[in-house]
């Protein structure tokens, strides 16, 4: 099932876009949560939660050793239940995906650009694989 979600932290725009029934989802980026100064990323994160609740909102994970990422994934986990972690979509992160999807924490694979790194990691249990296509793709 395609499913198209919006990529943004702006409030005004994720509610606008949710609105018209158009997105299935919320996809956010360190880049994106920085940009807004005096800003809590996980206030951010809590209030397009809601917005769009029950509707998947995407935080990425920012921890470098396979431990923090745990942990991190666990606490982003427990913002709200639609909260899914984004992990990229290198090989070396194979084995954590196993390990998330064991803690039944929901997954969405980021910048995958080949289907044979999608067909992994979906069969390493993440719940979301997000493409990315360019213009002539």
């Amino acid at each position: 099932m395609t499913k198209l979600f919006l990529d943004s932290v702006d409030i005004t725009e994720v509610e606008y876009w949710n609105n018209l029934g158009l997105i299935s989802g919320v996809t956010t980026n360190p880049a994106l949560l920085s940009s807004y100064k005096n800003h809590d990323p996980v206030d951010i994160v809590k209030k397009i939660s809601k917005i769009i609740y029950p509707n998947p909102v995407s935080m990425q994970l920012t921890a470098k050793s396979k431990n923090e990422q745990i942990s991190q994934a666990k606490y982003f986990n427990k913002i709200n239940k639609n909260i899914v972690v984004k992990v990229p979509a290198f090989e070396k992160y194979l084995g954590l995906m196993k390990d998330l999807n064991k803690l039944k924490i929901k997954t969405n694979i980021t910048l995958c650009f080949d289907p044979i790194t999608a067909l992994l990691f979906a069969k390493s249990g993440a719940t979301y694989v997000s493409m990315i296509v360019g213009r002539k793709d």
